[in-house]
């Protein structure tokens, strides 16, 4: 598991989607043609909340086991492979900008009919949909920030129980 991290909360950035699809990009040539589709996810693919400056991606690939073999592929442009990084059925990694010390990306990968893709794309398009509701998500974020500055997996726990809600209510907004 990668080091707990400084939580820093900063306005939407209008070049976020366009930093993601590049990155996306690159991905899409290390991993080849497994790569069936790739996802701006997280925050920073909501314009209207603050958001911690790292871009998630999600990566869906038709087989894990191939993915697994193309792991130098994803590590030379710059990513530390996490394997599942406790989380069944997933692939992490993440890459820093080693000069300014800082994560960039973090990419969270899954095959195909994987229930954790709905579930991430779902979550993303409610709070799209409804201001009201990223709006308190940004409200807890902050708080949480507030409580674990430095401490980035403190972070993530303090708000998981939250999204996990959220994301049923947007699973069942969307089916």
């Amino acid at each position: 598991m990668p080091k707990p991290i400084e939580v820093q909360l900063v306005p939407h950035d209008p070049f976020w989607p366009d930093i993601a699809e590049d990155e996306m990009a690159q991905l899409k040539v290390a991993i080849g043609e497994n790569l069936s589709a790739a996802h701006h996810i997280g925050s920073t693919a909501i314009s209207t909340i603050n958001s911690k400056p790292i871009i998630d991606l999600l990566g869906v690939v038709q087989n894990l086991d191939e993915l697994d073999k193309v792991q130098s592929n994803v590590e030379a442009i710059g990513y530390v492979w996490c394997h599942e990084n406790g989380i069944s059925g997933r692939r992490y990694a993440y890459k820093d900008d080693a000069e300014a010390g800082k994560r960039l990306f973090q990419v969270h990968c899954f095959q195909e009919n994987d229930a954790a893709i709905a579930r991430h794309l779902a979550f993303r398009d409610y709070l799209r949909l409804h201001q009201d509701i990223a709006l308190k998500y940004q409200n807890l974020k902050t708080e949480c920030q507030l409580k674990h500055p430095g401490d980035s997996h403190a972070y993530g726990e303090c708000k998981s129980d939250w999204i996990n809600k959220w994301e049923q209510e947007a699973l069942k907004f969307f089916n």
